[in-house]
């Protein structure tokens, strides 16, 4: 996933693009995005933002695309929607206002 996020930087990737990146065949690729929530676009392109395998996903996307993602998630615990923004320069908008993320501790 790192690896595609790298790529998008520079522009859109096709699933042709992320084949030759990571040396696959399009049935590893096919494999890849059925197994990742990921979907084509109109363009043909791939595209992501609609899922993402764990927070962490949310939070290194910005870093390593440059753009801008909008976070939707429950939280576990209580139910609520937590709405924030995650940019390359920190995390905006989170509402509610004072809204956390734990990691599990190292083993």
């Amino acid at each position: 996933m790192i690896r595609l996020l790298v790529l998008l930087r520079s522009g859109p990737v096709s699933p042709e693009r992320l084949a030759t990146a990571m040396l696959w065949t399009s049935t590893q690729v096919e494999k890849f995005l059925q197994l990742s929530g990921l979907v084509i676009d109109d363009g043909g392109n791939i595209e992501i933002g609609a899922f993402a395998g764990c927070a962490l996903d949310t939070l290194l996307a910005p870093l390593l695309t440059g753009r801008p993602t909008r976070v939707v998630s429950t939280c576990p615990a209580t139910g609520r929607q937590i709405r924030l923004t995650v940019t390359e320069q920190g995390i905006r908008e989170p509402s509610p206002k004072r809204c956390s993320a734990l990691a599990p501790p190292a083993r």
